[in-house]
């Protein structure tokens, strides 16, 4: 069976949609071939190992259409940090895309994508959350203590993917380099005085565990430098972070990185539009990037 990776994606600074996760994070790959299931989840590594961003996009790198781009690729939303024409846009693009405060529907859903497009399923996921300063990756509807709201451990996604057809996830979330650390990674333990961690009101998930009970969009900095090919972003597969990363990215860098990504759809459109037409569609759209927590 296909091994199934989790990277988050770290760099110097924050990124455009998404707020950066720090430098060098990720886990050892995980085998999940055997009959113990509890062995097939290895604990973090200390080490880092970056990893090439053409191993991970090449495949709709040179898009010959709109809905090329996102091809064989889901993105995971927090529905506070989205926007109301995400889902349009993003579908638009070809991405499958998911957004709901509750991680046990997420899940759901992406494996009943998966299981009615066996022709083209989401081998590579972004997902976009908070990072709840590396304690745990939280959707939510809004940071109001009873909004709804649920987190998970890394090695809970991880555990949760396997068999959905997800070969690779990538975690565009603050300091997610800490939820790799090994008293961190299969269950979700809130640090000491992390008012970021607010009340689950649709439960927690951790190891071997279920969940108790004028058009604006939102696009994630690290999707635009994957699709972009930025040498401002890292990869690793290998580590994990102790220290919390409050870098951010300098908003300079960031207009261009938005510019940058909208002549790239613009490019793409023209090869299906007129040109006259897929300019100004593509700037029709008022774009934010949004900052997790």
């Amino acid at each position: 069976m296909d091994r199934l990776r989790l990277t988050p994606v770290t760099g110097r600074a924050r990124i455009v949609a998404v707020v950066v996760l720090i430098l060098c994070t990720d886990f050892q790959p995980v085998n999940l071939a055997g009959a113990n299931r509890s062995s097939r989840f290895q604990r973090p590594v200390t080490s880092s190992r970056e990893v090439a961003h053409a191993t991970l996009w090449l495949k709709n790198a040179k898009a010959a259409s709109l809905c090329d781009i996102g091809r064989g690729k889901g993105i995971v939303f927090s529905p506070d940090l989205s926007e109301p024409g995400n889902r349009e846009f993003f579908r638009a693009l070809g991405f499958a895309y998911f957004e709901d405060p509750d991680w046990r529907k997420v899940l759901r859903q992406l494996n009943a994508y998966n299981q009615s497009h066996p022709e083209d399923p989401v081998e590579v996921l972004l997902v976009q959350s908070h990072g709840t300063n590396g304690d745990a990756l939280k959707l939510q509807n809004g940071n109001q203590p009873d909004a709804l709201r649920s987190y998970i451990s890394a090695g809970a996604l991880l555990e949760n993917l396997e068999g959905s057809g997800v070969h690779t996830c990538l975690l565009a979330a603050c300091n997610a380099g800490r939820l790799f650390r090994p008293e961190n990674y299969h269950t979700v333990k809130v640090g000491e005085g992390n008012n970021l961690f607010e009340p689950a009101t649709l439960g927690i998930v951790s190891t071997n565990a279920r969940l108790k009970a004028g058009t604006r969009i939102a696009v994630p900095e690290m999707l635009i430098q994957l699709l972009l090919q930025d040498e401002r972003l890292h990869l690793v597969s290998e580590g994990f972070e102790v220290e919390r990363s409050r870098a951010e990215t300098d908003n300079n860098y960031r207009e261009r990185l938005i510019s940058r990504f909208l002549r790239f759809v613009d490019a793409v459109a023209a090869k299906e539009l007129p040109p006259s037409n897929s300019s100004a569609q593509a700037n029709q759209q008022s774009t934010r990037t949004p900052a997790s927590q």
